[in-house]
């Protein structure tokens, strides 16, 4: 289901990012409204995909993943110049948010520890009380 989540908030975070440019600074209704949906519907599936992983990772490959979709489909749709700087950086994010994935599947991760990915936030303990001077 995280997975799914993630994959959805994605979708959608792409959607609303295409939106702000149809909207024509919102000045254009229909776009407005779809471009306002979308981004609450992202922010919706991104908080259900923290819900078990852990929220840095989930954030990175969520905004990773978005303005790499986004940056394809500006070259591809809306015609943007498409340099080798650019695609020696969206091929950098890429690397990133697969190396994101990695680490949460298979490094040591605070999702293991009791109460974590439960929206949980692991207090540090206290120190003992220390004991009363002698008299």
């Amino acid at each position: 289901m995280n997975i799914l989540c993630l994959v959805l908030a994605i979708a959608f975070e792409i959607a609303w990012a295409i939106g702000l440019k149809a909207s024509a600074g919102f000045s254009r209704p229909l776009p407005t409204v779809v471009t306002c949906i979308a981004y609450v519907l992202s922010l919706i599936f991104l908080m259900l995909a923290t819900r078990k992983a852990d929220i840095g990772t989930t954030y990175a490959i969520w905004a990773g993943a978005g303005a790499a979709g986004i940056a394809v489909i500006g070259v591809l749709w809306f015609k943007e110049p498409l340099t080798v700087l650019k695609v020696v950086s969206l091929l950098l994010v890429i690397a990133g948010v697969v190396g994101l994935n990695l680490a949460e599947r298979h490094g040591p991760s605070a999702r293991h520890s009791p109460g974590a990915g439960k929206g949980s936030i692991k207090q540090p303990s206290s120190p003992a009380p220390a004991a009363p001077a002698p008299g």
